[in-house]
C-alpha cells in the first residue's frame, strides 16, 4: 500500500508538472492569436487611414477649384489594388499624380499656350483629303485647308466636309495656274473671285483667308504682289504664308522622316509656326508623316495646333 500510494503521489506530481509546462505554451498560443488579430486590425486601420487621406486631398482639390470639378471624385474601387490579405488598397500618390495632370489639362488654354501650331495643307481636295479629315479626328486637332477651285461632286462634298469637322477652309485661288492668275491684276481679281464664290455657294459660309499660289513673295508674278494684297485686304479678306515648310512641295514621295524633321525639329523656337504641307494625289508620304507629326507637337511642353482663325498672328511674307 504505501508503495502504491507512493505511485500514486509521483503520479499526480508528474500530472502537475505537465499541466504547469503546458502553460507557457497554451499562453504562448494566445499571445500568438493576439498579436495576429492586432496586425490584422492595424492592417485594416492603416488601409482606412491611407483611404480617409486620399479621399481628403481630392476634397482639398475641389475644395480650391470652386467645386469645379465635381464630377470628378475619384471612385476608389477603379484604382485599388488588394494585398495578400485580400484587403483593398488605394493607390494614393499615383491617383493624385493622376488627378494633377487631369487638373493641368482642364486649365491648358490652347489660345494661350505659348507655342502655337498651325497645320495647313494647299493644292486640295484630292483623293487623301477624306483620309487627313480623319487623322486629324483620330487626334482631336483642327486645320486649315487651303483648296483650289474643282467642282466634281466629291470636291464639293469635300469641301463642305472640312468645315463640317470643324477645320478652317481657305482659298488658294482657282486654277492654281502661275501664268493666268499672275498675268495682270484683272487676271488675279478674276481667279479670285471666282474661288471665293465656289465655296461661298457651295458651303454657305464666305471664306476669310487666302494663300498665294507661290505664297505672296513668289518671283513669277508680273503683278506687283502688294497690289494683290491690298485688294485682299480691300475685300476683307486676309492673306497667310508659312514660316515652316514641310518639304513636300518639290518633290514627290519625299521620306516620312524628312516631313516629319522639317515640320517640328524648330518649334519651340517661335511663339506660331504655320506649316506648310500638301494635299494631292502624289503627297501619300505627307499622310503617313502626318500622325507621328501631331504626336511630336503634342509631346512638346505648352503647345497647341489649331485652326487659323481671325485671331491668329499674321504670318505673311509681304504685308
Amino acid at each position: 500500500m504505501p508503495k502504491n500510494e507512493g505511485e500514486r503521489t509521483n503520479q499526480r506530481y508528474s500530472r502537475i508538472r505537465r499541466d504547469v509546462q503546458m502553460v507557457p505554451i497554451i499562453l504562448s498560443f494566445f499571445a500568438i492569436i493576439a498579436c495576429v488579430i492586432l496586425l490584422v486590425r492595424q492592417h485594416q486601420m492603416q488601409n482606412r487611414l491611407y483611404n480617409l487621406e486620399s479621399q481628403m486631398a481630392i476634397l482639398m482639390l475641389e475644395h480650391n477649384e470652386g467645386m469645379e470639378r465635381g464630377s470628378r471624385l475619384v471612385n476608389v474601387e477603379e484604382t485599388g489594388i488588394n494585398d495578400s490579405w485580400g484587403t483593398f488598397y488605394q493607390d494614393r500618390e499615383a491617383r493624385l499624380a493622376e488627378i494633377e495632370a487631369e487638373e493641368l489639362a482642364a486649365k491648358f488654354d490652347p489660345e494661350k499656350a505659348a507655342h502655337k501650331v498651325y497645320l495647313t495643307f494647299d493644292d486640295g481636295p484630292s483623293s487623301y483629303t477624306e483620309q487627313i479629315l480623319d487623322i486629324l479626328d483620330q487626334y482631336g486637332v483642327k486645320a486649315t485647308f487651303f483648296v483650289i477651285g474643282k467642282e466634281d461632286e466629291e470636291s464639293l462634298r469635300l469641301y463642305k466636309e472640312i468645315i463640317d469637322r470643324g477645320h478652317t477652309l481657305g482659298m488658294h485661288s482657282y486654277s492654281h495656274k502661275y501664268a493666268e492668275i499672275y498675268k495682270n491684276s484683272t487676271a488675279f481679281e478674276q481667279d479670285f473671285e471666282k474661288i471665293f464664290t465656289l465655296l461661298t455657294e457651295t458651303t454657305g459660309i464666305e471664306p476669310q483667308f487666302y494663300r498665294f499660289p507661290g505664297g505672296s513673295s513668289n518671283t513669277v508674278s508680273k503683278v506687283d504682289m502688294h497690289k494683290c494684297t491690298e485688294y485682299l485686304k480691300n475685300r476683307g479678306i486676309t492673306h497667310f504664308d508659312w514660316n515652316v515648310t514641310s518639304g513636300d512641295a518639290n518633290t514627290n514621295g519625299v521620306a516620312v522622316e524628312s516631313i516629319v524633321d522639317a515640320s517640328t525639329f524648330d518649334i519651340m523656337t517661335r511663339g506660331t509656326s504655320v506649316i506648310l504641307f500638301h494635299d494631292t494625289v502624289t503627297k501619300g508620304t505627307t499622310v503617313e508623316a502626318l500622325p507621328i507629326v501631331i504626336e511630336r507637337i503634342m509631346a512638346m511642353e505648352d503647345t497647341a495646333i489649331l485652326p487659323i482663325t481671325s485671331s491668329t498672328e499674321l504670318v505673311q511674307h509681304i504685308p
